[in-house]
């Protein structure tokens, strides 16, 4: 059915959100994927650090080392994942301020 504007239920043609919004809102998405990314790793590494850990074993030589020797100190790990994680959330604040 062709879009007739004003017409009750018609709609006018689909405009791509990211078209509407513009590059700025493409940026802040990928910022929010970020942040997002952020605090679940650090969270993941802090509730099950082994297992996170693990689940990076995999790339270059010095990663897979990085990454067993993580496996190997649960704490160092935990540690570094509460950190991922209050950066996240520190950004993510940030992040807000930018689109007030």
């Amino acid at each position: 059915m062709p879009s007739q504007p004003g017409k009750p239920g018609t709609y006018p043609p689909a405009t791509p959100y990211h078209a509407r919004q513009g590059i700025p809102a493409m940026n802040h998405r990928w910022k929010h994927f970020g942040v997002m990314f952020l605090i679940g790793d650090g969270m993941m590494a802090a509730v099950r650090p082994e297992r996170a850990a693990k689940a990076w074993v995999a790339g270059p030589k010095f990663w897979r080392r990085t990454m067993k020797h993580l496996a190997r100190h649960p704490q160092l790990t935990r540690t570094i994942g509460v950190a991922e994680a209050a950066f996240g959330i520190w950004w993510a604040v940030h992040q807000e301020r930018d689109f007030d």
